[in-house]
């Protein structure tokens, strides 16, 4: 297939190497759900900025607490809004590539470490004090991250990046490339 700048749309149940592809539902469904995770990582990491920045809320007094001779905790939340904003912009990105069924490693990565990661937070909340509402809030979000995973999954395996040259690895949906050729 010849890059010509147009996205092309699959609507075949199986690739011109035989191996199967996901219907077009199910790669916009999964695309839109990561598109509206990535705008909630930005936005999160935007409120985390402001309160860091104003030194308002939860997050705004421990990055202004510099008390007792100790470092501030600044650093970590900086770390935190810089990570969730990153994530958000690979999402984002991955999102447009699983739509143009280019790779869908991409989506499926960042919504599975935000599974697991919350799967251990759901199941501490369940046993501590949140309130019901707090734990069905928490499962309909990870349920929300469970679906582009579940309908990308089995064609993680059989799908090739269309955007790597001969000689190239990628890994990581396409984010990292190395040269396999010796120079």
């Amino acid at each position: 297939m010849e890059a010509t700048g147009e996205v092309t749309i699959l609507d075949v149940s199986e690739s011109p190497s035989g191996a199967p592809v996901p219907s077009q539902i199910r790669v916009v469904v999964a695309a839109a759900l990561a598109v509206a995770f990535a705008c909630a990582f930005n936005a999160v990491a935007v409120v985390i900025s402001v309160d860091a920045v104003t030194h308002h809320g939860n997050i705004g007094s421990a990055a202004g607490n510099t008390s007792g001779g100790r470092a501030s905790p600044a650093a970590g939340v900086w770390t935190v809004a810089v990570l969730l904003a990153l994530a958000g912009l690979w999402l984002f990105r991955s999102a447009i590539r699983a739509f143009r069924r280019q790779s869908y490693l991409g989506v499926v990565f960042p919504l599975g470490v935000l599974l697991v990661v919350g799967a251990v937070g759901e199941i501490v909340d369940l046993l501590g004090t949140a309130s019901g509402i707090s734990d069905l809030v928490g499962a309909v979000i990870l349920l929300l991250a469970a679906v582009p995973i579940a309908l990308l999954w089995p064609y993680l395996r059989q799908h090739q990046t269309r955007d790597v040259t001969p000689g190239e690895q990628s890994f990581l949906g396409g984010f990292i490339k190395m040269s396999t050729r010796a120079r």
